[in-house]
């Protein structure tokens, strides 16, 4: 349903008074994003390529099948796709299509509902940053391997969608798709359409530039970036929208928060950790130096590790100690000398964040080992 409207029916079928959302959590619980080791993204985000097909006259059953992919799950609202599978799945379509806006069209049609409540309650902020700013918060919801944040200038603001995960293929049109869905979007909630100076794509130059350049309402457009970078004028994330919603905004906020505690923990941790182990020894592992590594900013990392109820620290210092058990039972390496590649100035701080990490000495762990 769109948020625009008075009556907002979405508030009617999912909080119809505080009472029901704290009686009826289970709608939510049932349908969380299950995320696995592959890099997803919400089904829904798929069917809307999938129903642009339709509209065109193609068979999207056989567009699915192409890629390996059952149409009924594309059409279960719960279910995640592979972002492996999503990305070829969306070139095929848009070649099959012979269009270059299409992209641009399914971008237009995606539904709030990708975002679970997020949109929903962006809607109801009070400006569009701070809509924007709850879409970086809980993007996980939405995809992983793409990563969301604000950047707000002297000069400008940018609206910024990066690629997060080496594993991504590239997502020329999932982008293109998304530039066009958080301007329209923009435009919906606050009945004015923004003032976009330059949009720039991680891309090599599509065909046809100035048509997509004007179905995007930007006077420019560059390519071959490292980032999607939506420039907006100075003072547009301040444009204040027309149906700010205060109580109501904070009730759907609770319910995304459910949805990005069940979603995201595993998956974020479980990337971080590995990006500390990944730059260990290559330089200094800050929380700046990892959160480049995945693809965002260090305040977006440790707001998504906040949530995990984890910090950088402790997941540093862990990895620290599975790297020191993997040295030790190397036995070509003293124990002084696994100490000082893991960065330790003395034998006894080595020996002090040890039995801290193990209950054991690093020689009686050897000895066990």
């Amino acid at each position: 349903p769109s948020p625009m409207h008075a009556n907002y029916e979405f508030r009617s079928s999912y909080l119809s008074s505080h009472d029901t959302l704290r009686e009826r959590p289970a709608p939510v619980e049932n349908r969380r994003p299950r995320l696995g080791a592959e890099p997803t993204v919400c089904s829904i985000m798929t069917r809307a390529v999938l129903d642009e097909v339709d509209d065109r006259g193609f068979s999207s059953a056989a567009l699915a099948a192409s890629v390996g992919l059952e149409e009924s799950k594309i059409r279960d609202a719960d279910a995640r796709i592979e972002l492996k599978h999503h990305v070829p799945l969306f070139a095929r379509a848009a070649i099959q299509s012979d269009d270059p806006m299409f992209p641009v069209a399914v971008g237009r049609r995606l539904p709030d509902s990708a975002f679970h409540v997020v949109a929903h309650a962006a809607a109801l902020a009070d400006t569009l940053g701070a809509a924007f700013d709850l879409f970086s918060r809980y993007w996980l919801v939405f995809a992983e391997g793409l990563s969301f944040d604000l950047e707000r200038g002297q000069h400008g603001d940018a609206l910024v969608v990066s690629v997060s995960d080496a594993r991504v293929p590239s997502a020329r049109n999932t982008l293109i798709a998304l530039t066009s869905y958080m301007l329209s979007f923009a435009e919906r909630v606050s009945g004015r359409r923004l003032r976009v100076r330059c949009v720039s794509f991680p891309f090599s130059a599509p065909n046809r530039t100035s048509e997509l350049a004007v179905a995007l309402g930007t006077p420019l457009l560059t390519f071959d970036g490292t980032q999607l970078r939506i420039e907006l004028d100075a003072g547009q994330l301040d444009t204040r929208l027309r149906n700010a919603n205060a109580p109501l905004r904070t009730e759907l906020e609770e319910l995304a928060t459910r949805a990005l505690n069940r979603a995201a923990p595993s998956v974020i941790v479980a990337r971080t950790r590995a990006s500390i182990a990944r730059l260990h020894g290559q330089s200094t592992v800050s929380i700046d130096t990892v959160a480049k590594d995945l693809g965002m900013s260090s305040r977006t990392l440790q707001r998504h590790l906040k949530y995990a109820a984890a910090t950088f620290s402790g997941l540093r210092d862990a990895v620290c100690g599975d790297i020191a058990k993997e040295l030790l039972r190397d036995r070509s390496r003293t124990v002084d000398e696994v100490g000082t590649q893991l960065g330790f100035s003395s034998r006894s701080a080595f020996h002090r964040a040890f039995l801290r990490w193990t209950g054991k000495t690093p020689a009686e762990y050897r000895s066990a080992a």
